[in-house]
C-alpha cells in the first residue's frame, strides 16, 4: 500500500512535480489546488486501507500561507558563510532559503542571524550552531538557538547577540539557548545526553504566551504547540462539535501537552484529566488551570501514555467518558 505522502505526489501533474520543493512540496500550488490534491490522496489512502465510509473533506486553513508560528533552520558553515536552510536544500541555496509557509518576519530574523554570526566576534556561535528556531504567535516571537556546546565564552557571546536581537525587532520578546551536544536532527531533542544546563534563558519571559478562545496559555519554549496558529480555533470548535460534552461527562485528554483541549472543554464537563510525559508542559497546564473558573475540575498528571500507566492513573469506569487522543508524530 502507498503511504499518504507518496499518494500526494502521485496526484500532482508533471509540471507541478517539477516545480515542487522537497521541504514544502505543495506550497507552490494555489491553495484550492493543494486542498484538491490532499483530499484525493486521502480518499485513495482511506480506500486502500479498507476504512469504513468516506473521509470528510479537510478543513481549509484560515491562513494557508505564511502561517507557521514555529519555524526552524538548520545551520551550516560554507566557506565563511552561515547558511540557514532546510535539511533537503542543495549546496547552491542562498544563505537564507525562501519559504512560502513562514511569516516574513521570521525570514528577516534568520537573515539577520546569518549575517551577524559570521562577524569575527560571533564566529564562536556559528561554529557551534545546530539549528535556529523561532516560536511564538503572529504578534510576538522567541528565538531559540540550538548549540552543541554551552560554556562561559559561548554564553558571553550569546548575551551580546541577545542585545542585538532586541534592536532588530521589538516583537522578539525573548531569546534562549538550547544545549544539544548530540547535534540531533530534531531541533528540540527530548533525549538530550545529560548536560548541566539544557535550556538557558538569555532575556525575556520564561514562557511563550498564546491566547485562544479568550483563554491565556503560557507554555515553555520546548513544549509542542500547533505550528499553524490560525487553525487552533477551528480545531477547538471541531473537537467540541464532535464530542458534544455534557455536564455529567468525564473528559480524558491523552497527550494533553500544555492543556489546550482540556482547559478549553473543561467548563462543559464534570471532570477533566490530562496526561502527558513532558514535565514542563504539564507544569504549564497546571499553572494555567489555576486561573480558569473550572480549574478545580481539571487534573493534570505527568505520565507516559501506556496501558499500565493508564490503568494506574485513571479513575474507575462508571461515568460517561469522552477521550481526546492527540499523539506525537511517532504515534501511540
Amino acid at each position: 500500500m502507498n503511504s499518504y505522502a507518496r499518494l500526494l505526489q502521485e496526484e500532482l501533474h508533471p509540471a507541478e512535480t517539477a516545480a515542487a520543493r522537497a521541504v514544502e512540496p505543495l506550497a507552490h500550488l494555489p491553495y484550492e489546488r493543494e486542498l484538491q490534491v490532499k483530499n484525493r490522496a486521502l480518499a485513495t489512502f482511506w480506500c486502500q486501507h479498507g476504512l469504513a465510509g468516506q473521509p470528510p473533506s479537510l478543513l481549509p486553513s484560515p491562513q494557508p500561507r505564511h502561517y507557521r508560528t514555529t519555524t526552524r533552520r538548520r545551520a551550516r558553515l560554507r566557506q565563511g558563510r552561515l547558511v540557514l536552510g532546510f535539511d533537503a536544500d542543495p549546496a547552491t541555496m542562498p544563505d537564507v532559503a525562501p519559504s512560502a509557509l513562514e511569516p516574513a518576519a521570521h525570514t528577516a530574523i534568520y537573515r539577520f542571524l546569518s549575517q551577524d554570526l559570521v562577524r569575527p566576534a560571533a564566529r564562536i556561535l556559528s561554529a557551534r550552531l545546530n539549528h535556529a528556531i523561532i516560536r511564538g504567535s503572529y504578534q510576538t516571537f522567541a528565538v531559540i538557538l540550538n548549540l552543541d556546546r554551552l560554556d562561559a565564552n559561548i554564553v558571553r557571546s550569546l548575551k551580546g547577540l541577545a542585545k542585538r536581537l532586541q534592536a532588530v525587532d521589538q516583537r522578539i520578546l525573548s531569546c534562549f539557548a538550547f544545549h544539544d551536544p548530540s547535534r540531533s536532527d530534531y531541533y528540540i531533542e527530548q533525549d538530550t545526553p545529560p548536560v548541566p544546563v539544557r535550556l538557558k534563558r538569555l532575556y525575556g519571559p520564561p514562557r511563550l504566551r498564546l491566547i485562544f478562545g479568550g483563554r491565556r496559555y503560557d507554555l515553555p519554549p520546548t513544549a509542542f504547540s500547533q505550528v499553524n496558529q490560525s487553525m487552533v480555533e477551528p480545531m477547538l470548535g471541531t473537537v467540541a462539535q464532535l464530542l458534544q460534552p455534557r455536564p455529567e461527562d468525564r473528559l480524558l485528554d491523552l497527550y494533553c501537552g500544555y492543556g489546550l483541549f482540556a482547559r478549553a472543554l473543561g467548563p462543559s464537563c464534570a471532570e477533566v484529566m490530562g496526561l502527558d510525559a513532558d514535565r514542563e508542559a504539564i507544569q504549564s497546564a497546571v499553572d494555567g488551570a489555576r486561573h480558569d473558573p473550572a480549574g478545580s475540575r481539571i487534573t493534570f498528571l505527568r505520565r507516559r501514555i501506556t496501558s499500565e500507566a493508564l490503568s494506574r492513573s485513571l479513575p474507575a469506569p462508571g461515568a460517561p467518558e469522552l477521550i481526546i487522543l492527540d499523539p506525537p508524530r511517532q504515534g501511540v
